[in-house]
């Protein structure tokens, strides 16, 4: 006590060791780093593997498990906070939900603390790298915001009151200074517009960054414009979407792949369709990053010593069928793709010969055909509980076995890779395009964009005809030198898109052709129930309907108005009470 007493005052102020001070990082390299991670914060998955999955921003469980086009994948007993979503039964003790809101909102944090020493720094850092710093900062803040808005809805807008998106914020100066203080609804249980903070921190983006930027990663002026579109577009505001997506095509440079493959294999990240790409990376040793989105051993065929987690639907599969003329068939969810669902691998199976997209086989892995470099596919053998988790393995998230090793992925532990995650490209805004297009009833515009698209699914297809239909341990026959499947597909003509009601079609087709599985599906119905184009409810109850005669744990299950959001995670309210309050749906 003498001793405690007898110092200066200033005992109580000295920094623990080991800890940073404030004044050390409040200048311009300081201000980077802080800003370097946030930008790490941007996967949104900080965990695990699995964090990639619920709490990352690639929203895999939120948008497709959650969704018609994808399934959890692996076995029941694994990851079960996962699978629940596919029943729509998840309640707000789910871990899952708590990941997402916490992993989301400690990026917020870093964004707003790079955001606070910029400020402090600001003497010390030229006037255009100032300003080009607090446009990515607020980037980050306001690309996270959206990735919790989209998923929860009543969210609190953290800002600490730095660099407040708008003059008029719904808060009180003291709830922005306390993160803890800020509620997520009003006072009578309203939703609070917070739209208009995420679109007031993007367009401050849009406005201050560069057209290019030196470094691969930063986000560039169009990188902004994509995912400030795709706001607009989530609310059914295509007129404020129409601008940002007009200057992205004319002017960003952005072009389309040749190959449909290469927006989403390793070897060609950061191509010049991508627009918004989060990067990621994977230590040689196999390490835990941060910036991985499992799509190594995770999601590995159980066959080739992965995990098996993450499928397509059967549901999705239907929808790459063609007819003769190799256009989408008109009924797609109503008649099933011929499937090897309680077919053994040493059993019989001669895969459809009905023509399809070759986007198919880009898309997923499935028996009898050519699983890229890692030999042909042999169904059950290949599987983890098949009739749990469908057998359709996801391709986009998967890699070629030729790219292991040398800081490339292999059976590492995590499932960790160096595949990135390309949220956002030109062909998305192509098929924005189209939505604005046809809303406006300009239909020859909207086909070009469509079209754009199906010309370039045509460009490659998986080769390798296997001519082997029972797989009993010996080497497959495959004719490596004649296409995989029956590929087909052709464009539309001016008869087959001259109405309002054949041209959404034919967008919301394609657009489940180009993104299947990537976790966006969930938030196209969404938007387009709010657009007036369909019924959410009916598109996800069909799907019920059809995929629960193959796929037992949808049975008795049901999509309701309640479940187009998801429920404030429990602890979130608990640590928060009277502050954060549950989505009254789930009360």
């Amino acid at each position: 006590m003498l001793s405690v007493t007898s110092c200066k005052e200033d005992f109580f102020d000295k920094q623990p060791p080991g800890e940073v001070t404030e004044d050390v990082i409040a200048n311009e390299k300081g201000a980077e780093t802080l800003l370097t991670g946030a930008y790490a914060a941007l996967s949104g998955a900080q965990n695990s593997c699995y964090g990639a999955m619920y709490a990352g921003t690639d929203t895999r469980l939120w948008g497709s498990i959650a969704a018609d086009d994808a399934n959890t994948g692996s076995a029941k007993g694994d990851h079960p906070e996962m699978w629940i979503f596919e029943q729509y039964t998840a309640l707000p003790s789910n871990p899952s939900l708590e990941s997402k809101w916490n992993m989301n909102y400690d990026g917020v944090s870093r964004a707003n603390k790079a955001l606070e020493i910029i400020n402090e720094a600001s003497d010390n850092i030229p006037d255009a790298r100032e300003t080009e710093m607090k446009a990515e900062a607020r980037f980050i803040r306001g690309f996270l915001h959206y990735s919790l808005k989209i998923v929860f809805k009543y969210i609190p807008y953290i800002t600490k009151n730095v660099e407040n998106p708008v003059d008029d914020m719904p808060y009180t100066e003291e709830q922005m200074e306390n993160p803890e203080e800020v509620p997520n609804m009003t006072s009578d249980g309203s939703e609070i517009d917070t739209w208009r903070l995420i679109e007031a921190d993007l367009s401050y983006a849009v406005n201050n960054l560069p057209e290019q930027q030196e470094n691969v990663g930063e986000i560039d002026k169009y990188a902004a414009e994509a995912v400030l579109a795709r706001v607009h577009l989530m609310q059914a505001d295509y007129a404020a979407a129409e601008p940002l997506v007009n200057d992205i095509i004319n002017n960003s440079g952005a072009e389309l792949v040749e190959h449909f493959y290469w927006n989403y294999d390793i070897a060609h990240n950061n191509n010049q369709e991508s627009l918004f790409e989060i990067q990621s990376a994977a230590s040689p040793t196999g390490g835990t990053n941060t910036n991985s989105f499992c799509t190594a051993m995770g999601l590995l065929p159980q066959h080739l010593g992965g995990w098996g987690h993450y499928r397509i639907s059967l549901q999705a599969v239907n929808a790459f069928k063609t007819n003769s003329e190799g256009l989408p068939e008109e009924n797609w969810d109503e008649n099933f793709f011929k499937n090897s669902y309680g077919i053994t691998s040493g059993e019989e199976f001669v895969p459809s010969d009905h023509p399809v997209d070759p986007r198919l086989d880009w898309t997923v892995g499935r028996r009898g055909i050519p699983f890229l470099d890692w030999g042909v596919h042999e169904g059950y053998s290949w599987l983890r509980s098949p009739d749990f988790g469908g057998v359709f393995n996801s391709k986009k998230h998967m890699y070629y076995q030729s790219q292991t090793g040398k800081g490339r992925p292999s059976a590492m532990w995590g499932g960790l890779s160096t595949q990135n995650y390309r949220k956002y490209r030109l062909g998305h805004v192509y098929l924005w395009k189209a939505e604005i297009e046809t809303r406006k009833g300009n239909f020859e515009d909207a086909r070009f964009y469509v079209n754009e698209l199906r010309r370039r699914a045509d460009n490659h297809v998986v080769m390798g005809k296997c001519n082997t239909y029972q797989f009993t341990g010996q080497e497959p026959e495959v004719n490596w030198d004649e296409p995989a499947a029956n590929y087909q597909v052709s464009t539309y003509d001016a008869a087959d898109f001259d109405t309002k009601e054949e041209a959404w079609r034919a967008i919301r087709t394609e657009t489940l052709l180009e993104t299947a599985g990537f976790g966006l599906r969930f938030f196209d119905l969404r938007r387009w129930e709010k657009a007036g184009i369909m019924d959410m409810s009916t598109v996800l109850n069909d799907y019920i309907e059809n995929d629960s005669q193959y796929r037992p744990l949808l049975k008795g299950s049901n999509f309701g108005e309640e479940d187009k959001y998801f429920p404030i995670p429990l602890s979130a309210i608990e640590n928060q009470p009277e502050v954060i309050r549950q989505n009254p749906a789930y009360k």
